[in-house]
């Protein structure tokens, strides 16, 4: 019996740290676990905290860092980097990001056109600034700017189809007959 109640008693001890062990655990996990995603995101923090305080090199370097970190598709760091780009004038890094990921915010799209509109990509900087017009359709800016636009597509089309060789059409018909009188007649000799 007193080697049964010793075995109990072991028993007992080792289930309770078993279960405190366990307990620990549970109450740290999380924390942990919270502690890795926030070490992660990090960068995505500091870029966001550089762009809102003007610093765009910074904001880009950073990041373009949560992107090579093993996160290549997030969209925040996506928007950021397109952002800080836009405003440091560098529109076709910029670019490479607004096309990747939907703009939900007014003033992305017309970031992305005024970068497009820079880069005289016409037919792309039309379609934002019809994106623009549809959500709101009494947008003076991108009215004149999608005019703008317009004109420097027809432009285009036209010296297109004058470097091309393009018919032109002057809406008179001539008769000419050019071997009228240009043909002898034959004789024999």
């Amino acid at each position: 019996e007193h080697r049964e109640g010793q075995l109990r008693s072991t028993f007992m001890r080792t289930r309770w740290k078993i279960a405190t062990a366990l307990a620990i655990f549970a109450a740290t996990a999380p924390l942990v676990w919270f502690s890795v995603v926030w070490v992660r995101s990090l960068p995505l923090v500091e870029a966001r905290k550089s762009y809102e305080s003007g610093h765009y090199w910074e904001a880009a370097r950073r990041a373009e860092e949560r992107l090579s970190q093993g996160h290549p598709d997030d969209r925040r760091a996506m928007l950021i980097a397109a952002r800080a780009y836009a405003r440091l004038g560098m529109w076709a890094e910029a670019e490479s990001f607004f096309a990747q990921i939907p703009l939900r915010e007014t003033e992305d799209l017309r970031l992305r056109a005024h970068g497009l509109e820079s880069r005289r990509l016409w037919t792309e900087c039309g379609l934002i600034f019809e994106q623009i017009l549809h959500r709101n359709p009494l947008d003076g800016d991108a009215l004149q700017h999608l005019a703008v636009v317009r004109v420097q597509q027809d432009r285009l089309r036209n010296r297109y189809a004058e470097c091309r060789g393009g018919l032109q059409v002057d809406h008179q018909f001539e008769n000419h007959r050019p071997f009228d009188r240009d043909v002898g007649r034959f004789r024999a000799a």
